[in-house]
């Protein structure tokens, strides 16, 4: 399996100053909350849940899609006396899952679901890369910053250490520094069992015991959102606004229920979340098309590919993952394209039909 192939189709040597490329991509965004300030913690241990559990039977498409936090993370971040030193305020997801850990933290052999119409089956076992990001102005941010091993004791799952680049030596951790980290979690289709310190059931509202809630009509088809604003509300099981996640205006999405909630039709798009039918337009048994919408710019722009990851995979315009060809981390191309899927993923053309996805270790602000 090649794991560092490097396209010279377009010079590296052309680098230009260009401003930064908008990515309009949804993440999960979170106020932090501090109890104690972390500067003046003698101790700082950060535990993250390596293993998280999807329910059999959750539809595909609300797993892989970025936007959608429907198994949600598991961590606590606190000083030696327990005591809570803040929260990451940014998650981001891989759209992608894998069958093994190392082709998750390098993002090769993605699995193919084909046109994700189907369901997680009990047994089956996934990887997903995930990044938890701290606020650039944040306490925790501010403190480790100035982290010194020799005044502060430092842990990542009860793993002392001794600088930043420990945290590769920590099970399932890519990278870690004052701005976040990065790591693979493993992601068990199955009931979780009863004692797991390290798991989530990843539900967004938990288990339905209201039996008051309205009857759900089983119903297969295609939503998407109207374009007269940027996002659409997203709402829980309780008909209650979720408020970290939203759905990109122009965007189609799989729906497998119906119901109406004081009047009011919804149509459900994952797991546990509701869009409401004035805000979509449905069509019974569609297709999605999972090609890109391709955009070819003015002026080239240059990105730069981190070290964070060995390769990154490629995907053609049909947004098809390309099994003999990937870029080297540590590499810079010129764009003279952009795709975007239908969820408003963005894609940057670094050849003919070649894209490699905006995402964690892309820098488009050079």
């Amino acid at each position: 399996m090649k794991k560092s192939i490097k396209y010279a189709g377009i010079a590296s040597a052309l680098m230009i100053t260009v401003s930064p490329i908008t990515v309009p991509m949804i993440h999960i965004v979170k106020a932090e909350s501090v109890a104690t300030d972390p500067a003046t913690a003698k101790e700082i241990n950060i535990k993250v849940g390596t293993t998280d559990y999807i329910d059999p039977g959750t539809p595909i498409l609300g797993v892989v899609n970025s936007s959608n936090e429907v198994v949600k993370v598991n961590y606590s971040i606190t000083d030696e006396n327990d005591n809570s030193l803040g929260s990451f305020t940014r998650e981001e997801y891989d759209s992608d899952l894998f069958t093994s850990e190392e082709d998750a933290k390098n993002l090769t052999n993605p699995v193919d679901f084909g046109d994700y119409d189907g369901e997680f089956k009990e047994g089956d076992i996934y990887y997903q890369r995930v990044g938890l990001l701290f606020g650039s102005s944040s306490p925790i941010n501010t403190a480790l910053l100035k982290w010194n091993p020799q005044d502060t004791k430092l842990t990542l799952n009860g793993t002392i250490l001794s600088d930043f680049s420990k945290a590769k030596s920590v099970d399932s951790f890519i990278s870690f520094s004052n701005e976040g980290l990065n790591y693979v979690r493993k992601l068990v289709v199955g009931t979780k069992p009863s004692t797991n310190p390290g798991g989530n059931t990843g539900t967004n509202t938990g288990t339905n015991t209201n039996n008051n809630r309205p009857v759900v009509v089983a119903k297969k088809g295609i939503v998407t959102t109207h374009i007269d604003k940027s996002s659409y509300d997203l709402y829980n099981e309780d008909n209650k606004k979720v408020d970290n996640r939203a759905l990109l205006a122009n965007s189609s999405w799989k729906m497998d229920g119906e119901r109406t909630v004081d009047g009011i039709k919804q149509y459900r798009v994952s797991t546990h979340e509701w869009v409401n039918a004035s805000d979509v337009d449905f069509i019974e048994d569609g297709k999605v098309t999972e090609g890109m919408t391709v955009t070819k710019l003015d002026k080239p722009k240059a990105i730069l590919l981190a070290t964070t990851h060995n390769t990154y995979s490629l995907r053609n315009s049909n947004n098809e993952v390309l099994t003999n060809r990937a870029l080297s981390g540590g590499t810079s191309w010129m764009v003279d394209k952009i795709g975007t899927d239908m969820h408003g993923g963005v894609y940057y053309g670094v050849s003919n039909d070649e894209f490699v996805k905006a995402q964690d270790g892309v820098d488009a602000s050079l």
